[in-house]
């Protein structure tokens, strides 16, 4: 049984013949390889080499193909920094009054140098060991996350906190959705086997379970919907919420 076909079994509800094994190793796989977090980050190429070194090595049933946690926020404007051998991070907001949601432009991701490396990545990957092990293309972060590094992890909380400012809040988290599922569209192309985004903030550390409902779960389940459409499972993280979803 190879990787891709434990993983599906196990997906599906059926015993494969050995647990599967899956690792959320971006880091380890680029310090193995000998490359720098931004040679690692830079080209599309290192990037699947290290990957499917890894995989080669440990004998992974699959691949999750991450790179950091602020593409998608560099993307509509955060500004982000990007250390020699760490991953990349975000500081400051673009959007310190969130009145200003409603000037908010339609921005296009796919233009964006760092989602194009990540997908070739995945896409290389893909046609390299699509036969035998899954492909899991991460997608950054979920609409409430991006929302969070749009406004500031601290001012987003305390917005989602005040009910006087729903609108506006409402507003961006639909802005941020869009973002998102323009990601999954082109991950999607790859031919990458599953969908994923990660919501830590959203997690039982930081939100109530009404705050969750109201402003995190229902947008994390349009994601999940877009992926479906997209004839994609989906795997969506909340920082080990018990509501945290994996999704066919």
């Amino acid at each position: 049984m190879s990787g891709r076909k434990r993983i599906e079994a196990a997906l599906n509800g059926e015993w494969p013949d050995r647990t599967p094994v899956m690792l959320h190793n971006f880091m380890m796989a680029a310090r193995e390889a000998g490359v720098t977090m931004r040679q690692f980050r830079e080209d599309p190429r290192v990037m699947a080499r290290c990957f499917g070194e890894a995989a080669e090595r440990y004998g992974l049933d699959g691949i999750m193909v991450d790179v950091d946690t602020v593409t998608l926020a560099g993307a509509v404007g955060v500004p982000i920094d990007l250390p020699e051998d760490n991953p990349a991070r975000s500081h400051g907001s673009c959007l310190p009054a969130l009145e200003a949601v409603r000037d908010l432009q339609p921005v296009d991701i796919s233009s964006y140098h760092r989602i194009q490396v990540w997908t070739e990545a995945v896409a290389i990957l893909v046609r390299e060991y699509g036969d035998e092990i899954y492909i899991r293309g991460n997608c950054d972060q979920s609409p409430f996350t991006l929302a969070g590094e749009m406004r500031g992890l601290d001012l987003w909380l305390m917005d989602v906190a005040g009910r006087e400012s729903d609108e506006l809040v409402h507003m961006l988290l639909d802005y941020c959705t869009g973002v998102t599922c323009q990601f999954l569209k082109l991950m999607a192309k790859t031919g990458a086997h599953m969908l994923s985004n990660g919501d830590s903030p959203a997690g039982p550390d930081m939100l109530s379970p009404r705050l969750y409902g109201a402003y995190a779960l229902p947008y994390e389940q349009r994601v999940a919907a877009c992926s479906h459409q997209l004839g994609c499972p989906t795997c969506c993280t909340s920082a080990a919420r018990l509501t945290g979803f994996l999704s066919r």
